[in-house]
């Protein structure tokens, strides 16, 4: 009876060894391979992907842009929208010489020129296709700046450049009754390479509806200077 009681024992003692031992190996298996292999560190590095730039996007960084002239013109203003990682810069020429035909009482004509990128820099080898550009003018009656065909002609230096159509109508043109008559704002957009074009004349006029409008050798100083800005990669 002692030794088969004994011999129980043994069995038992034993069991419970093996069992310990699949216990550890199986939590060591666990530990290597389980959730804790998967725990992201608390300094995990990320990298942000650019999109590869299209070829048109391309074609337009590789223009041959105005050198800057080393000032910054009071009338270029750039904003940084942190919560959509956009940058705007703005161009605007006050008083810019206007004519209308004699319909028309014209008052102060204003230039707005808009462009926009992705980031605080410019990316590299990524050119912006095009800037917005609005045209505002205070006059009596209202219709001088209504959308014609084509909605902007500009002859720099001889050339002529076509404004473009916004891609939707709804905000191109507004006409609001305000302090010395209508104020009428109409938007369209100039290709960069146009607007390159534009930089680097001595003169530069327009037609934009019935208002036609020349540029001064200081508002032609700071559309250069606009236009060196969208460089990409600065």
């Amino acid at each position: 009876m002692d030794t088969t009681y004994s011999r129980k024992v043994l069995w038992q003692a034993f069991g419970i060894g093996v069992s310990a031992i699949a216990v550890s190996v199986g939590y060591a298996m666990y530990s290597k391979g389980g959730p804790r292999a998967r725990v992201t560190p608390i300094h995990k590095v990320t990298t942000t992907s650019t999109a590869t730039p299209t070829k048109e996007q391309r074609d337009a960084a590789a223009l041959d842009y105005p050198p800057p002239s080393g000032s910054w013109p009071s009338s270029i203003s750039i904003e940084y929208d942190a919560a959509h990682d956009r940058s705007t810069m703005t161009l605007t020429l006050l008083g810019v010489p206007a004519t209308v035909p004699m319909l028309y009482h014209v008052g102060v004509t204003n230039v707005k020129l808009v462009s926009e990128y992705t980031g605080k820099v410019r990316q590299a080898r990524t050119g912006e296709l095009s800037v917005r550009c609005e045209v505002s003018i205070v006059t009596t009656p209202a219709g001088v700046l209504a959308p014609s065909s084509p909605i902007a002609t500009i002859r720099a230096d001889g050339a002529t450049i076509e404004g473009k159509p916004l891609a939707t109508k709804a905000g191109s043109y507004r006409a609001v009754p305000g302090s010395g008559g209508v104020h009428e704002t109409l938007a369209f957009r100039i290709t960069t390479a146009g607007l390159v074009q534009i930089a680097k004349a001595s003169s530069v006029s327009a037609q934009v509806a019935g208002v036609g409008i020349k540029l001064g050798s200081n508002q032609l100083a700071d559309l250069r200077e606009f236009t060196s800005r969208m460089r990409p990669g600065q």
